[in-house]
């Protein structure tokens, strides 16, 4: 929209990545859902992703990242079950 002049706005110069393979990470026990990245960020491989807590918040299982990647995709929904999938990660090639 910028180069057709409908908006004045700075665009940042981002470089493009070419994404070839992608992944799923689960949830490996049910609760409640608190994630701690963002959409678009890079991952390491073990980086951690959110943590899993019961509704009485006295169990916590952590949740990391299985490979390096981009975040393209997650689960906004707060209550999750065991094998919900919770982030998608792009993965370049």
């Amino acid at each position: 929209m910028k180069s057709y002049n409908m908006v004045d706005v700075e665009v940042p110069d981002n470089p493009s990545v070419k994404i070839k393979k992608d992944t799923w990470i689960r949830a490996g026990a049910s609760g409640l859902f608190h994630i701690a990245i963002n959409n678009g960020q890079f991952v390491s491989k073990d980086d951690l992703l959110g943590v899993i807590c019961n509704p009485f918040g006295g169990i916590e299982n952590k949740v990391h990242a299985s490979v390096d990647g981009y975040v393209i995709g997650t689960n906004n929904q707060p209550v999750v079950n065991e094998g919900d999938a919770l982030i998608h990660l792009g993965i370049e090639g």
